[in-house]
Order: C-alpha cells, then sequence, then structure tokens
C-alpha cells in the first residue's frame, strides 16, 4: 500500500511539476538583428530560446510560425528563410513560438557595384546603364541586372578582377547582389 502510494504522489510530481527542477521557456529572439540585403538575395532566420535556469538554445526555426509585415518587400518561408521580391524598402520579420513572438527589421537595398582602383597609373571607369563614372575608387547602387564598366587608361591598363567577363578594356559584371570589382592602371 506504501509502496503505490509512493509511486502515485511521484507520478503526480513529474506530471504536475513539483519536486524537481524543470526550466522553461521565457524569451524567444530573431537572428539575425536588424540584417540588410540586396534585392533579389536571401536571408536565414533563426530562432534562440531563452529558459528560466539562464541557459538559451537555438531552436529549429520550423518551430516558429513567420511572417513578413510587408511581402512586396520581402517573403518568408516557414523555416525562416526570407527572400527579397522588392528593389528597396523593409519589413519586419516576425516569428512566433510556443506562444512568444520576436521580430526584427529587414531591409532590402539595391545592390551596390564597389571599383577599386589598383597601381600607380591613374583612369576613369564608366559605366552602362550610366551611373559610375569614377576616376579613383567609387561605389554606386544600381539595379539588379548586366553591368558594363569601361576603363580608360591615360597611360597602360593592367587589368580587371571580379569580372564575369572580360573584354579588352570592358569588364561585365551581373549585378545579381553588391559586388567589389578591382581595376589596375599602371
Amino acid at each position: 500500500m506504501k509502496l503505490v502510494l509512493v509511486a502515485a504522489l511521484a507520478a503526480m510530481a513529474l506530471v504536475f511539476g513539483c519536486g524537481g527542477s524543470s526550466k522553461h521557456l521565457t524569451g524567444i529572439q530573431v537572428y539575425p538583428v536588424l540584417p540588410s540585403i540586396s534585392s533579389d538575395q536571401q536571408v536565414q532566420f533563426s530562432i534562440v530560446g531563452f529558459y528560466s535556469d539562464g541557459t538559451q538554445q537555438t531552436l529549429n526555426s520550423s518551430q516558429g510560425q513567420w511572417s513578413s509585415s510587408n511581402t512586396s518587400i520581402a517573403m518568408i518561408d516557414g523555416n525562416g528563410l526570407a527572400t527579397s521580391v522588392g528593389p528597396q524598402g523593409s519589413s519586419t520579420i516576425a516569428v512566433t513560438a510556443d506562444s512568444m513572438t520576436n521580430s526584427t527589421v529587414l531591409s532590402v537595398a539595391e545592390p551596390v557595384l564597389t571599383v577599386e582602383f589598383l597601381g600607380s597609373g591613374s583612369g576613369t571607369v564608366v559605366s552602362t546603364p550610366a551611373g559610375l563614372d569614377c576616376a579613383g575608387s567609387c561605389a554606386v547602387p544600381f539595379l539588379p541586372g548586366s553591368i558594363t564598366l569601361a576603363a580608360k587608361p591615360t597611360r597602360l591598363f593592367g587589368g580587371w578582377q571580379g569580372c564575369d567577363s572580360v573584354s579588352g578594356l570592358t569588364c561585365t559584371v551581373d549585378l545579381v547582389g553588391s559586388r567589389i570589382v578591382l581595376v589596375a592602371f599602371n
């Protein structure tokens, strides 16, 4: 009889959480915090859970219900993968897990093409479509697409790096996300 009573009390303690130390989820946080991406890029979000015993743990992203406040800027799937669909703007990305909600703002900007000048010579670089006309290192935002850069050396041309294709003094870049291209003048 005593053994049955002790077993029943132990079972109740397990069911109702009495007599043991049980940690429970006290809060969640979305990571990364305040990310910024170019149009047509993706970012993977994750959920970190904070527990009553002071520990934290990364939760499975599919455990949350994800949402985007502005689906014309960014869409998010059930696993926390956000894809930018608009050229620029922001969207609040929210997740609810275990009845708790947290959010962050995802900024989407036009991709930036950076041209860095190398070498001891000088020259200029211009773009088609228009927008970039530099006599030294510069960075310019463009809509995604094909950008052709033309080098105009004052003396000797040293070459390009970081292009998708090169033909003489021209460099072509398929701009999907921000990129860096190097040009050398000797």
